[in-house]
């Protein structure tokens, strides 16, 4: 289950888990915008529309992230699973994603896994795959793209697909990138610099086809920078083998599913969090119709005073 073909977070691998696999299809929740990204091995993989998927009935029907939990548990399925392809894309699994079994491709997936589900064993699949690109000459090659200054202007995903493959250097500082651009100079064969708290710096043998810096550490983010221009191309990344992923999904049919009340204490919890967040939010809302308070009345006058104390002795 994805949003869409669109050149994004793990829809690489995504794609390349189900051309590897006999019978799956990919199924799109929402209506696509525009083309197919050119992802190796979609041309092999069936593609069906939410409103078809519905009418069917799956083994396993398998979210990328919390983004698509809810439309995959609508589905007719045996079971239910969540691959997390990135771990920025738990945001969003909610409560009542908790049944699902969870598959992580990475250590940070699977440490966002141990805090969703404590006790329960993330299953392991092959890291993430790259969407194609062509790779340029070497001497088109120049210039450093910043990831986050590049994806800003949200420009179209051909051009920014060819902005990558034609820059020397690629740098991403963190994980805010909405198209996957570190797997995609991955597939072009632009070097990269990341931080160690990326993501994908486990992908990356540092010195072979990229650098890893700390976080923070600007001086060596320039040095990177200015090194990595020579380093040689990275290796394509390899499929996942069809194993990988078949194994992993032969387990989420076999295995039971996570135990009701550990399901129970995550929805209390997010109940609880919600609650007081809705009365924080009703607190602050009756305070802005309220308004200013209404001006205390003014004391009476030292006339007005005297003329009531002379009222009082004539009633005497």
């Amino acid at each position: 289950m994805l949003q869409d073909l669109q050149l994004r977070p793990g829809v690489g691998a995504v794609v390349a888990h189900a051309a590897s696999l006999d019978g799956a299809a990919i199924v799109l929740a929402r209506e696509q915008e525009h083309r197919h990204w050119a992802y190796p091995g979609l041309e092999d993989v069936r593609i069906v529309p939410f409103a078809e998927a519905a009418g069917e009935t799956w083994d396993v029907a398998v979210c990328a992230g919390g983004a698509t939990a809810a439309s995959a548990l609508a589905l007719d399925a045996r079971r239910w699973a969540c691959l997390l392809v990135q771990d920025d894309t738990v945001d969003g699994v909610s409560a009542t994603a908790l049944p699902l079994a969870f598959l992580a491709p990475t250590r940070a997936a699977a440490d966002l896994i141990a805090d969703l589900q404590p006790g329960q064993v993330p299953l392991w699949v092959p890291t993430s795959v790259s969407p194609a690109s062509p790779l340029p000459p070497a001497s088109d090659r120049s210039g450093v793209l910043d990831v986050a200054a590049a994806t800003a202007a949200r420009p179209s995903h051909a051009d920014h697909g060819r902005a990558i493959a034609a820059a020397a250097v690629v740098v991403a500082h963190d994980d805010a990138d909405p198209y996957d651009s570190v797997l995609l100079a991955f597939a072009s064969g632009t070097p990269v610099v990341l931080s160690t708290a990326h993501p994908h710096a486990e992908a990356v043998e540092h010195g072979v086809g990229g650098l890893l810096v700390d976080p923070g550490d600007t001086l060596a983010l320039d040095a990177a920078v200015a090194r990595a221009a020579e380093l040689t191309p990275p290796p394509a990344p390899a499929p996942p083998a069809a194993a990988g992923i078949a194994d992993a999904l032969a387990r989420v049919l076999a295995d039971p599913p996570p135990p009701a009340s550990a399901v129970a204490r995550r929805v209390a919890a997010d109940l609880a969090t919600a609650a007081a967040e809705a009365d924080a939010l009703r607190a602050a809302l009756a305070h802005a119709h309220a308004g200013p308070p209404p001006p205390a009345p003014h004391p009476p006058s030292f006339a007005r005073r005297a003329a009531r104390a002379a009222r009082r002795r004539l009633r005497r």
